[in-house]
């Protein structure tokens, strides 16, 4: 699901030019780009510059580049129990990534992980931690801003379970998470920055054999954290097996999701500066000039000829929730055919929507200056945004304000909105050739409906196919050590609308495949090929094109 804007401040300049460009070899015409962009974009990607005038990216961009390491260490105790060591780190350069202010261009990011765990047959206790940090300022290529950060996720979690009545079964644990991030004041206001968010969690589930056919399952989590209030979330599941080799399942439960950091308190440049002053000009030369005495000229809107157009975040989201029904099949119809079919409904509510203007009552409409006397503020203020309307800059209109410092802006937020309906389909079958080989495919069907509208200008899409599938073809040796596969994966084309990219995502058939032998009880060789035949696809607007990738390694054991 996403939304995305229906007007803007501007539109097309850089961003078409570069989207024409970087999406050239993977759509089939020339309607796949439809961009309703915020603003042209100010920078051109890492390697490009901007011709003169028509302000088209030209040049080679440059490569993205990954390097990255893993290590694991797993040592087994004679009573069952496993303790996991793991650690590793990856670094990047020049990804693009699509965000609601536009694209954002990491030109150096550092991810190191550590992971310990210990699994027993009762008990598992585990931690990690996740470390983002950019060692080379992030670049907005809306606004040319450069934007920091250095975050980090403490994980730690307990979980126990054990048996009771013969047929009963209960599983219970807690987790504490804690969220460091800091910014520099390039993506938060410095009172909102450098945060140290945590979150406390709780949950159990109890399984009950009622007979030889029913199994009841029922489970309860309840979540509590610095940025939102406690949320209980429960699940219902009844399992019948009329025998061992068929299950029907009927579930239900409630879940949520939180606002991300940048809906919270986001604070960026969302374009480049805007430039009101020939409104100003004009409305000193109306009938309203008069009353504009006091205020000296290119101070109307602050500084008329540069208002910054910000994209902020609203503390005051409360979180999306859904409520969910499934029902599902998987049974052997045979001793080498498997089926599994389920199908689910999904009810949405309170949707974060993308930036929009007015939408934060932090951000109130823009008030005539103190010097402006009050017999006149209302009337300005109404000139001022019918000026805006009637010049075609309705988003405009509807974004001026004046933020904490009383400067005037145009502000774009968040805020919580709208209801969906989702339903779907997914259907597997597995075949067993013979003892080496097997088939697999998948199908998945998708709809939605929109039972309640958003905000205005706000525009709710899946972002998903209605129809996907996949085939897989695999080889598994019983005494040689190969084994090998390849599948296809089909999407159909469909609509795609997320902050300012508004395009359509083409149809894609890719073909991946993968081999590997086991040299020794300890060492085996692989390769992996995603998108072997390199068809050109980007999978988000905005966002890359991907072609072929081939990966391949060595594994060892001791």
């Amino acid at each position: 699901r996403s939304r995305t804007k229906v007007d803007s401040i501007g539109a097309g300049g850089a961003y078409s030019f570069s989207m024409r460009n970087e999406y050239a070899d993977a759509v089939k015409a020339a309607d796949n780009f439809v961009v309703a962009a915020a603003s042209p974009e100010a920078l051109p990607l890492a390697g490009q510059s901007l011709a003169p005038g028509t302000r088209e990216p030209v040049g080679k961009r440059d490569p993205i580049k990954t390097a990255y390491g893993t290590a694991r260490l797993d040592r087994y105790f004679t009573s069952g129990g496993v303790l996991t060591a793991e650690g590793g780190a990856s670094q990047s350069e020049n990804e693009t990534l699509v965000t609601g202010i536009g694209r954002v261009q990491v030109l150096k990011g550092f991810k190191p992980y550590a992971r310990l765990a210990y699994n027993s047959q009762h008990l598992n206790v585990f931690g990690y931690l996740n470390h983002r940090e950019t060692k080379l300022p992030q670049v907005s290529l809306a606004s040319a801003a450069p934007l920091l950060e250095n975050s980090t996720i403490y994980h730690t979690e307990a979980q126990g379970n054990t048996s009771f009545l013969t047929d009963g079964r209960v599983i219970a644990g807690v987790s504490f998470r804690q969220y460091n991030v800091n910014t520099d004041g390039s993506l938060m206001r410095p009172v909102d920055d450098d945060r140290h968010d945590k979150v406390y969690s709780a949950y159990t589930q109890v399984e009950y054999k009622v007979g030889a056919m029913v199994r009841l399952v029922g489970a309860a989590r309840y979540d509590k954290g610095d940025l939102f209030e406690g949320q209980f979330s429960p699940k219902a599941a009844v399992v019948f097996s009329p025998n061992q080799n068929h299950s029907f399942r009927f579930t239900f439960n409630k879940a949520f999701q939180t606002p991300n950091y940048s809906e919270f308190f986001l604070r960026a440049a969302a374009g480049a500066p805007k430039d009101f002053s020939g409104l100003e000009a004009a409305i000193r030369g109306s009938a309203l000039g008069p009353a504009l005495a006091g205020v000296p000229v290119g101070t109307l809107f602050t500084t008329s000829s540069a208002i910054p157009f910000m994209a902020r975040g609203n503390a005051n989201l409360g979180v999306e929730k859904t409520d969910g029904y499934e029902v599902g099949y998987k049974g052997s119809l045979s001793s080498r055919i498997y089926v599994t079919v389920d199908a689910y409904k999904n009810n949405i509510r309170d949707f974060v929507t993308d930036l929009l203007p007015g939408v934060n009552p932090t951000f109130a409409p823009w008030t005539a200056p103190a010097a402006v006397p009050v017999q006149f503020r209302a009337t300005l203020e109404g000139a001022v945004r019918s000026n805006l309307v009637a010049a075609g800059q309705g988003l405009a209109a509807a974004a001026l304000t004046r933020q904490e410092d009383g400067g005037t802006a145009l502000v774009v937020s968040y805020t919580n909105a709208g209801k969906v309906d989702q339903k779907g389909i997914d259907i597997g079958v597995g075949f067993q050739l013979n003892d080496e080989f097997r088939v697999d495919g998948t199908y998945s069907w998708f709809d939605f409906k929109v039972k309640e509208a958003s905000v205005a200008g706000d525009q709710l899409l899946p972002n998903t196919p209605s129809r996907k599938g996949t085939i897989t073809v695999g080889y598994e040796g019983a005494h040689n050590g190969l084994d090998a596969s390849i599948s296809g994966r089909f999407i159909q084309s469909y609509d795609w609308a997320a902050g300012v990219f508004v395009g359509k995502i083409p149809s894609a058939e890719l073909f991946s495949a993968n081999v590997g032998y086991q040299i020794t009880n300890r060492y085996r060789v692989f390769a992996v090929g995603t998108n072997i035949f390199d068809q050109q696809r980007y999978q988000l607007y905005g966002g890359a094109v991907v072609g072929r990738r081939i990966l391949g390694g060595l594994t060892a054991s001791f």
